[in-house]
Order: C-alpha cells, then structure tokens, then sequence
C-alpha cells in the first residue's frame, strides 16, 4: 500500500523501541508467459523476408482488432468484447498470478475494459488480476469464489461498488486498496479476515462489518471518508494503523472481544470526539490515538495495565477520562512518556471521585448587541448578519463554536440560523417584523493547558 502517511509511525517508532513491526508477506514469483511469435512463408527464388516480432500492444495498434479477442492461461479462458468493454473469465479453481504492470492475455485491454465478470467455478481471484485497470466500473464475483489475492483490483479508479458474496473467507492485502471512487461496499455474512490495506485510501463512508469477520489487519481502512464504525464482537485483532488519517471518523464501536488497542489505531482521526475502550482491553499500544485533535473524552476499563508512548500525543481537547477503578489501581497503570493529552485530563473514578484536571482555567467573555435587519430586503431573500455586529467575544482560549439555543417567539425559531463554527447568523426570508431575543451558547473549546468553557449570550434582532 503506497499512499498511507507514516511519518507519524516512524516517528513513534523512533521514540519507542519496542515497538514491533509488522511483517509484510513477500510476494510469489511472478509467472512468465511465452509470447506468441510469428512465422514467414519462405519463397523457393527468393530470399526469406525476415519480419520483426511485434508485441501485442504493438499488434493492436497496427493490425485491425479481432471482433472479440480470447485466450487462455493456464485452466482459465478469457474473452474481451470489444463493443461492450467486458472482460469474462471463465473455467475452475484458482485464476493465475500476474506481475506488476503484466501486458499479457487480457492485460494488454487494461485501459479499456470497463465491465469484469467471473464465471461460476473460479475459487480464488489472482494476485494483480486486476491492478490498475482504470476503466473498470463494475465487478460480478460469483458465490463460487472464496479468495481475493493481494492487489486483485488495486488502482480500480473508476470502481464505484462492489458485493462481496458470503462465500469469500479472506479479502488478501491491498486488494481495493486506491479505489479512489469506491464509496459502496457491500460485504456479506461469511467473510472471516480482512487484510493489510483492503480497503485503504477509497472512498467508502459507511461499512457494515459481517458478525463472521474475525481479524481485520493492518491498514485495512485506512484513509477513507468513514463516519460511524460498528464492529462485531467477533472480532479478536484489529491491526495497526486500521482506521488511521479517518478524518471524518466521528464515533466508533469496538468488540467486546478486544484485548488491546493497537499501535495507530486510530492516529490522525481528527474529528473523533470520544471513545468507549471494552472491558476485556489490558493494553492501549503506542499512538493508538495520536492526533485525535477533537477527542475530549475516553472511556477505560480497569483492566488496562499500561498505556504506551504517544498513545494521547497531541490530544489537546481530551478533558475527562472515565476509569473503571478506583484511585489505587489508575496509580498502577503504567503510562509512558509524551502521553500529556491524559496526564492533565480529569479522571472520573468507578467510586464517584475526580481526579481534578490539571489544566488552568479559560477565560471567556461575550457580550450581546442589538442589530436592525430590514423587513423590506427579507421579503425575497434571507440575510445575513456577521457574528461581530450580534455578539463581542474576547479572550476565549481554544476554538471558539457556536449553538442556537431558543427564540423569545419560539414558533418563528426556524427563521434564524446560526454558523457553529464562525457565528455568523442567517435571518431567513418572510419572517415577520418584530423584535427577537435570541440565546446562543458560545464555547471556547480550550486546550492541552486550558479547560474548556461555555457561556450563554443574549442578542436582538430587529426586523423592521
């Protein structure tokens, strides 16, 4: 997998030394295929005109194409049709491994095939069966297969969706890894293991993970545009780095079978707002939520014994840790180094006592104004107002966001908007003259030094 980010793991690796690595299965010889040579017909006067043996690439440009061109390799058979961009494969057991860039059979169409479908008795799609075929908008894979190889459909740039049928066991490394428009997958009750990079860098917002998944391995999200992760407790091991630089990844559910959050697990999420550690968890692994800037707060059962390096790094927002112990055991808890984030966090105790924060008190100051809006201007079209001219907001420390809360005339809410990140407020159209009272509760979100703080802010709002 070539576009993971892992400047954040070296770094970690660095720090930490103990820090084992993962092994990267190492690739099968890749299979030569003898090409096709020509033969001439030699004249008994002449002599023999010797002709220059041309590649396939260099047949398709210079002869006329077959109607539709077909071969075979080894106990498959393969047919492209040319006018509908299809290529079938068809035969028994396991499809042949290819090389990188393989311009043999049915790889020298890669930059036309639009349509790929697998005929009913393949078992296992090759390794780079696929790879970089940029074309290709749709898959049929047959309930007959159980494996798909590493890289089978890697660089699938134009791929959109895919089912993968309850007969597949094991999805192989990298093997959609780059799909760059692959927003819809479809993953059915069967699947046991998901593996290095499968799924990583594509375009994929929600995934349902079947409850017969088992063990999902390094990488294997990384990347993607997911928001909420569901995971079943089936699961025993999630990989390093599987969710890691999810930036949309707001929420997630881990199974109740885990028992350590691994390294990088979660690194560079940066819209996870919090987390529930399962019981059964006795370790949190080096960067496991490294760069969770919005991450305020964390659940961890009392079984977790030690908390490696970097694991909160740069967790500025992380306020309260819930603890499934008391006092004595969080002391026992071996917390390594550069783990501020939870150092200065207050800790809510099993028992109902806190451990107070160690962060310094924000300051926050807001004031309210009035402001006219011209009832004549909002009869066509809503307006807006900057948050400057309804509210002044001084020495907030941390990111400042915004909340409507209510409306004096409460039915005519609906009417008035307000931007949670700037404050700017949009009066929308035909609302009718009078004066509102509008409450808004401003939160400065603080920092690793700073805790966080909300006040509420009262402005009015002329329409006349």
């Amino acid at each position: 997998m070539k576009h993971i980010k892992i400047t954040s793991v070296l770094l970690s690796a660095a720090m930490c030394a103990s820090m084992v690595m993962t092994p990267v299965p190492v690739m099968a010889d890749e299979t030569e295929v003898p090409s096709e040579t020509q033969t001439t017909e030699e004249s008994e006067m002449e002599e023999p005109e010797v002709k220059e043996e041309k590649t396939p690439a260099e047949t398709d440009k210079k002869t006329p194409m077959e109607a539709n061109p077909t071969g075979t390799v080894e106990n498959i058979k393969w047919t492209y049709n040319v006018k509908t961009k299809t290529i079938t494969i068809s035969g028994s057991g396991k499809m042949p491994d290819f090389a990188y860039n393989d311009d043999s059979h049915w790889h020298r169409y890669r930059n036309k095939i639009e349509k790929v479908v697998i005929g009913k008795g393949i078992t296992f799609i090759g390794k780079s069966s696929f790879r970089k075929f940029t074309k290709i908008k749709s898959i049929s894979i047959p309930s007959s297969v159980t494996e798909i190889g590493e890289y089978a459909f890697e660089g699938c740039t134009s791929l959109k969706s895919v089912t993968i049928p309850g007969s597949v066991k094991r999805i192989w490394i990298d093997a959609f890894e780059g799909c760059t428009s692959l927003k819809n997958v479809k993953l059915n009750k069967g699947l046991d293991w998901i593996d290095y990079g499968a799924f990583a860098n594509t375009a994929i917002t929600e995934i349902k993970i079947p409850e017969t998944v088992t063990k999902i391995t390094n990488f294997a999200f990384a990347e993607t545009k997911l928001k909420t992760v569901k995971l079943p407790n089936g699961i025993v091991g999630i990989g390093g780095g599987t969710f890691m630089d999810c930036k949309y990844l707001t929420s997630v559910t881990l199974p109740s079978g885990l028992k350590s959050i691994s390294y990088n697990l979660f690194n560079g999420c940066t819209n996870l707002k919090s987390v529930k550690i399962p019981d059964g968890v006795t370790e949190i692994e080096k960067g496991a939520f490294m760069n969770c800037s919005s991450l305020a707060s964390i659940n961890i059962p009392a079984g977790v014994k030690s908390i490696k390096c970097d694991a909160f790094t740069n967790c500025p927002l992380l306020n309260d840790v819930y603890y499934g112990g008391k006092k004595s055991a969080w002391n026992k808890i071996s917390i390594h180094e550069d783990n501020k984030g939870i150092q200065v966090a207050a800790i809510h105790l099993s028992d109902g006592t806190v451990i107070p924060s160690k962060k310094a008190e924000n300051t926050l100051t807001v004031t309210g104004n009035a402001v006219t809006v011209k009832y004549k201007k909002l009869k066509k079209k809503s307006r807006t107002v900057p948050r400057a001219k309804v509210m002044t907001v001084a020495d907030a420390k941390g990111k400042v966001t915004y909340k409507l809360v209510s409306v004096s005339k409460t039915k005519f809410k609906k009417y008035f908007k307000i931007n949670p990140s700037n404050g700017v407020v949009t009066v929308k159209k035909k609302i009718k003259k009078g004066a509102y009272v509008i409450k808004c509760t401003v939160t400065a979100a603080g920092n690793e030094d700073v805790k966080p703080l909300s006040q509420t802010v009262t402005f009015t709002i002329k329409v006349k």
